[in-house]
């Protein structure tokens, strides 16, 4: 049987409150008293019961999670890993439900989560602003993490893409290539894909480089199938560019396979640079990439939320975190400024 604060108090002669109040670090106790129940606590292993806790509180440790999906994405997965352990750490449990981009499950995901009484929501890549709007209408604690919607009183955590993307074209600017290719999701399909690419687009005009339309090539989703048909519509056009930055590493491992099949040499025939550094140290070659924060992304997410919860500020907070250039060994300095293609 579990332990009890009544248990604790008889063990040492002291009475019930005296030990709540050690527990729930409210009120005074002597410094002499704190210590011995304390000892005592840990050494008859007693346990807080979180549902009572919970009942007095109107808290149920429970933060919700919704985004489309964890899995086959790396990045999603590893947001989810970050936001898991800091939870943990925070002595708090996540909810997660996914909507599979579709509005209409996400508002029964929310449904879900508010008929469970979770303590706050975390939504990443959400599908509908009139959703989260109801949320926030709730009074629930809210946060957007990556893809934000214009959504009036939500705190945000975001990623500077342009900034990240300018800095690995950079790099390989840096490295005298002049003619650089992009392979990426269509700029169409939300903010995130048109802040990446006009990362790129930032770096080459700073440079007075204007690079061949050929050499730009978008998707409409992120997968190593995408990545490899891109890849081969390029080298089937005769000519490569020097580089090409991948805008993401799960097209990245496309790409390197349509670049073996044609025996193009990475770095020696052509430079890669990749995105979201899920991936790139296990291609071969390792490739250079975008490395993303999602630790602090995660631990960003999980503290608004708790803020939110423990104040009535009306404020509403937008972080913006920087991502790092990762290199490897798929970039190498250039000599000639456009390779030509076998085609075969």
């Amino acid at each position: 049987m579990a332990t009890t604060i009544t248990d604790i108090a008889k063990h040492i002669n002291v009475s019930p409150a005296m030990v709540s109040r050690v527990i729930h670090n409210s009120g005074y106790v002597s410094k002499e008293k704190r210590e011995l129940i304390e000892k005592t606590l840990s050494e008859l292993n007693y346990v807080p019961n979180k549902v009572a806790q919970g009942l007095k509180s109107q808290k149920t440790g429970m933060i919700g999670h919704i985004l489309p999906r964890a899995y086959p994405n790396p990045f999603w997965a590893g947001l989810c890993q970050s936001i898991d352990e800091y939870a943990d750490e925070c002595d708090y449990q996540i909810l997660r439900l996914f909507t599979y981009n579709d509005p209409k499950r996400e508002l029964k995901q929310i449904e879900e989560m508010v008929a469970r009484k979770v303590d706050g929501i975390i939504f990443t890549s959400a599908s509908s602003k009139e959703n989260i709007q109801r949320v926030v209408d709730m009074g629930i604690p809210t946060v957007m993490v990556e893809r934000p919607l214009d959504v009036m009183g939500v705190d945000k955590v975001l990623i500077d893409y342009v900034e990240a993307s300018y800095v690995a074209t950079k790099h390989l600017l840096q490295l005298n290539h002049k003619n650089i290719g992009y392979i990426g999701v269509d700029t169409s399909v939300n903010v995130v894909e048109s802040e990446r690419y006009n990362g790129f687009q930032r770096a080459l005009m700073e440079e007075m480089i204007t690079t061949d339309n050929k050499f730009i090539k978008f998707c409409e989703s992120y997968s190593p199938q995408y990545g490899f048909h891109l890849m081969e519509e390029m080298i089937l056009s005769d000519f490569l560019p020097s580089a090409i930055f991948v805008a993401s590493d799960v097209l990245a491992i496309g790409v390197l396979q349509a670049l073996y099949k044609h025996r193009i040499r990475v770095p020696d025939d052509i430079s890669i640079i990749g995105y979201d550094n899920t991936y790139a140290d296990i291609l071969s070659p390792p490739i250079s990439s975008v490395g993303l924060p999602l630790k602090e992304m995660g631990e960003a997410a999980i503290n608004l939320i708790l803020e939110r919860m423990k104040s009535k500020i009306t404020s509403v907070k937008t972080l913006i975190l920087h991502a790092s250039y990762v290199e490897r060994e798929s970039a190498k300095h250039n000599i000639n400024q456009e390779v030509e293609s076998d085609g075969t």
